[in-house]
Formats: structure tokens, C-alpha cells, sequence
């Protein structure tokens, strides 16, 4: 997988739980890492625009984390970030 899919994987997720509106994917970073034993290593650090969303992003983000590993034996790194927008 690569990050760019990873990318693809979030948006559908979100999108479908209805929190693609808290998500900044273009502030959001997918990234490779280096493999150790597993086929893929990637990274993943969300900016959410929403702190009151914070709580549902990390629940989502660690159902993909889990899904990657057992369905494809991918390792995932996730960072989440609140965005602070000025007012």
C-alpha cells in the first residue's frame, strides 16, 4: 500500500462515518516508513479542524490501523493534530 491510498482509505472512512468535515486532508500527512517484518510501514499524521472530534477521529483511525495489520499485514503510525483556526 502506498501512502497515497492510505490517503484513499481515510477519505472513504470518513466519508462514511460522516466525519470527512473534520478532517483536513490537505493538511493531513501520509508518509512510507521503513519495514522491519511487515509488508508495509506507512505513517499517517491527521489534522482535525474540530477538537470536539478528536474522541471519534482516533476510534476511526485505530478501526483502519487494525484492519490494515490483519487484512493485509500493513503497519500503521498515526499522529492526530487539532488545526487551530484563527478566529
Amino acid at each position: 500500500m502506498t501512502p497515497e491510498q492510505l490517503k484513499v482509505v481515510f477519505a472513504k472512512r470518513f466519508q462514511a462515518a460522516g466525519l470527512l468535515h473534520g478532517l483536513d486532508l490537505e493538511e493531513s500527512k501520509f508518509s512510507e516508513r521503513p519495514r522491519f517484518f511487515e509488508v508495509s510501514h506507512l505513517a499517517v499524521e491527521l489534522s482535525v479542524t474540530d477538537p470536539s472530534l478528536v474522541a471519534a477521529v482516533s476510534s476511526l483511525a485505530d478501526q483502519v490501523k487494525s484492519d490494515l495489520f490483519v487484512g493485509h499485514g500493513v503497519e500503521l503510525d498515526v499522529l492526530i493534530r487539532t488545526k487551530t483556526l484563527a478566529t
